[in-house]
């Protein structure tokens, strides 16, 4: 049973990120460190006190060999306390260039989003905190982040399907801890969180080290106040964004030169980040940096890679494409039932079995004006594919059978057993699309 005082401010949080269902279902990622632990404790008994459930997510990296024995320790706790539990084990170690706790982040919220997908839970809690929300606010900063990065880390948000909610954010680790040992348990303690391989660990070393320097409640109340820029902003990106940008299936994305002028350096920033996230299949936008001067290359024409994408300048218009470097190999469709996400951006519905969803790639790109499959070219997407750069046409989304022809979504002449393409990108273009409003 959690503590009154702590359970008043978690059920406040609770009433901020509703609605909920009448009888609420919910999903909680719980690692056995003292956050997740008396979230899961909290969790449990709003819950309950509701008609409702809780499911506890463990996700076991395989990036320790302790993690599998933790991930039991954890899945004994939850049945003490009559909660469901279910371990989710990563095929393979996460392992990318831009780092594996990046790597492992990306892969363990496919995980949670794709268990509370099967379990039909649409909320899933996490259990970061006050301190968390200070550590952020320093390490963007660090990566010179600007309003939109200084925000911290959202009270709730929508990915890949599911309303992701951190309900305490407004609470000291040390209130959690304590809730912990109330409740009997000694939370588990992950070695690589004391690895000053890492950025963020090295800065929560000098938050201990110079907790006058580094006062955890007045960063953290900083990025509640860039929160409310960042609102503010967001609206401004989400309008250059639904004026300026052109998104037709099957992926077909550009947006006049001319819209990149007038508009403030910061707008742009934010809007072509979201832009490259959502275009690129990622679930985060590149780095600061890395976007800070993007809008004037293009304005002068230069061609880029970005994001797993290219940003092709011409005559007038910014073409954005996949990277043929950066697509993901053709998948084969499951017949009858929804495929898994591919390449970050889609999901498919094939009635029937031997169908594959691929980029369209050079070779074929190169053909597809002249593809006799094309029967309706007064169509907005025709017009486009008709003046689009090959290299942009490389990287469209078709459906294919085993040596034969390349098909178009929307566009060419489907067979009565065609798939179907669903849009599923890891993060919307617009903010408001992420809200889910």
């Amino acid at each position: 049973m959690a503590t009154s005082a702590l359970a008043a401010v978690f059920a406040a949080a609770m009433d901020r990120l509703g609605p909920f269902e009448r009888a609420p279902r919910i999903a909680v990622a719980v690692s056995g460190g003292a956050d997740s632990l008396a979230l899961l404790l909290l969790a449990a008994d709003w819950a309950r006190a509701r008609g409702g459930s809780v499911l506890a997510l463990t996700v076991d990296h395989r990036l320790r060999p302790e993690a599998a024995a933790e991930a039991r320790q954890v899945a004994a706790w939850a049945a003490a306390r009559g909660i469901d539990h279910r371990v989710l084990t990563l095929p393979t170690p996460p392992d990318e260039p831009g780092g594996v706790q990046a790597a492992a982040r990306a892969a363990r919220y496919q995980a949670l989003a794709a268990a509370c997908g099967e379990a039909e839970i649409l909320h899933l809690l996490l259990g970061h905190h006050r301190d968390d929300q200070a550590e952020t606010l320093l390490l963007r900063l660090h990566r010179g982040s600007g309003p939109s990065g200084l925000s911290g880390m959202a009270l709730g948000h929508y990915q890949a399907g599911v309303r992701l909610l951190r309900p305490l954010l407004a609470v000291r680790k040390a209130a959690l801890l304590a809730e912990c040992r109330a409740a009997g348990l000694a939370p588990l303690d992950d070695p690589s969180n004391a690895k000053t391989d890492f950025t963020r660990v090295r800065l929560r070393q000098a938050m201990a080290a110079a907790p006058d320097l580094f006062p955890p409640v007045r960063l953290a109340e900083t990025a509640d106040r860039m929160a409310v820029v960042r609102a503010v902003a967001d609206r401004v990106a989400d309008r250059w964004l639904t004026r300026a940008v052109t998104v037709l299936p099957p992926g077909l994305i550009h947006f006049p030169i001319a819209a990149l002028t007038g508009a403030d350096p910061e707008t742009l920033r934010a809007a072509l980040g979201r832009l490259a996230a959502f275009a690129g299949g990622s679930h985060y936008p590149p780095r600061g940096e890395a976007l800070a001067g993007l809008a004037t290359r293009l304005r002068e024409g230069e061609v880029l890679t970005l994001g797993g994408l290219l940003w092709l300048p011409r005559r007038g218009t910014v073409w954005v494409g996949r990277e043929a470097a950066a697509q993901a190999p053709a998948l084969d469709l499951p017949s009858g039932r929804v495929s898994p996400q591919w390449d970050g951006r889609f999901r498919a519905l094939a009635p029937s079995e031997g169908w594959q969803i691929a980029a369209l790639g050079a070779e074929r790109g190169a053909r597809l004006r002249r593809t006799p499959g094309f029967r309706r070219p007064e169509t907005r997407l025709a017009a486009d594919l008709a003046r689009a750069p090959a290299a942009i046409l490389a990287g469209i989304t078709v459906f294919q059978r085993l040596d034969g022809p390349a098909l178009v979504p929307h566009l060419s002449e489907m067979p009565g057993d065609a798939p179907r393409l669903l849009a599923a990108p890891r993060r919307p273009l617009t903010a408001e699309g992420e809200r889910g409003s």
